[in-house]
């Protein structure tokens, strides 16, 4: 079994660990956009769970198959950044420079930035009347509408 700072599991898949996705939020928000705004959408268009069960998938797939590419790509600097992420309770502020080395060798793409919070400005998803945008407090990120 792996350990809690371990970001991938005995067979090399990365294990989305809070610290995992929270070092990967850019490339997910980025690479997963359209799979999100699908799922997003599908939510507001109905709030039946069953009805998105799909796009939830979608969304979930896209994720997996990030972090493989990103594991694939650049493992050193990833687990590196993640295992800070872990250390550090997840605080941006405090693995900078781990940061800076992941993006270094695995960049995203971002698209309209939204907010600028801890330092970083995010990408953010538009729906019809609502901006849904990254925020943060000391320790966490969370989705809020604007």
């Amino acid at each position: 079994m792996a350990s809690a700072s371990t970001v991938v599991d005995a067979v090399g898949e990365p294990i989305p660990t809070s610290s995992v996705l929270m070092a990967s939020s850019k490339h997910i928000a980025t690479k997963c956009r359209e799979a999100n705004m699908a799922y997003l959408n599908c939510k507001k268009k109905d709030a039946n769970p069953e009805k998105c069960l799909n796009k939830g998938q979608d969304v979930t797939r896209c994720v997996f198959d990030l972090l493989k590419g990103l594991h694939q790509s650049c493992s050193k600097e990833m687990d590196a950044y993640a295992g800070c992420m872990y250390y550090n309770t997840n605080e941006f502020d405090l693995c900078r420079k781990e940061q800076q080395e992941f993006e270094k060798v695995c960049p995203w793409k971002e698209y309209e930035s939204c907010v600028i919070c801890c330092g970083i400005s995010f990408p953010f998803i538009e729906l019809p009347d609502t901006c849904l945008c990254w925020s943060c407090s000391s320790q966490t990120m969370a989705l809020v509408l604007r």
